[in-house]
């Protein structure tokens, strides 16, 4: 064994009865460099998407001419432990390669599949623990797609997306998170630009004892217009109440 590397593997046998079999794998590879608080990481697999039955049967949306989607991809990146691991930063490069994607057409209006596509882009991720109950996070992620035969960025993927969280736990059982998102920059299939738009959500949890926590979300805390995909509106203030139990 090598101190500081963790390596993980796994592999997976699909058998469609429509598509035939179908195998894919993934791999994992984590190195804490020694004397620093440096760690490098990775990991590369492939994946199968059979349609769905909709894909293929629902009416007025169904393509049965449908081929399953297939892809490979990697990622690599550095993280960086930060104020005795009060703080964390990580910056990841990954790249995403598909054979017959399965998108929706708004132009047809049914399934299609997109003949080559890649998906690649950079994601920056940090926190840091600001007081003993309070901890701030960001995120962001800069998408580059291609549709390989047109040149067309990929409908529905944002070139831009952020999130913004903070959480405060005031006592050891009570702790509350506010995250903001914004989206920036995405196309619909017909090539039209789609709307950007930043959402508020807000999440309270109770630690009833170590196994269940009762909580209450709200999303779209602002009642943003927004739209998830053109003409249709996503939900505006939502308040949803549940337990988490953890076993």
């Amino acid at each position: 064994p090598v101190a500081g590397l963790d390596l993980t593997g796994g592999g997976r046998l699909d058998d469609h009865s429509e598509f035939g079999s179908q195998s894919t794998y993934r791999g994992t590879v984590s190195y804490l460099l020694p004397q620093t608080a440096l760690r490098m990481h990775g990991s590369m697999g492939t994946g199968f998407k059979a349609p769905t039955f909709g894909d293929l049967f629902f009416p007025g949306f169904a393509n049965p001419d449908l081929n399953p989607e297939t892809s490979v991809g990697f990622d690599a990146g550095l993280e960086a432990r930060l104020l005795n691991g009060r703080g964390r930063l990580d910056a990841t490069y990954f790249r995403t390669d598909y054979d017959d994607l399965i998108s929706y057409d708004v132009t047809t209006f049914r399934a299609e599949n997109i003949n080559k596509a890649n998906v690649q882009g950079i994601e920056l991720t940090g926190s840091m623990a600001v007081l003993t109950d309070l901890q701030v996070g960001a995120s962001y992620t800069y998408t580059d797609s291609e549709d390989e035969q047109t040149g067309d960025p990929l409908p529905r993927r944002p070139e831009h997306r952020a999130t913004l969280t903070t959480t405060y736990s005031p006592t050891a059982r009570v702790s509350g998170t506010a995250a903001l998102v914004l989206v920036n920059d995405r196309i619909d299939s017909d090539g039209q630009p789609m709307d950007n738009y930043e959402r508020v959500d807000l999440t309270v949890e109770y630690a009833l004892n170590r196994h269940v926590y009762p909580y209450v979300r709200v999303e779209n805390l602002l009642d943003q217009d927004y739209e998830e995909v053109n003409g249709f509106s996503s939900p505006g203030f939502t308040g949803i109440g549940g337990v988490r139990a953890v076993w």
